[in-house]
């Protein structure tokens, strides 16, 4: 499963990331496994 860009305290901490307004929330995920 790849979930996309979820905004965590280590997405956020990642440089690649600087500047990302795009996020999968997390609750979208929580909807697909369940």
């Amino acid at each position: 499963m790849a979930p996309g860009h979820v905004r965590t305290d280590m997405t956020t901490a990642m440089p690649m990331h600087d500047g990302r307004t795009s996020w999968t929330p997390p609750e979208a995920m929580v909807e697909l496994v369940a």
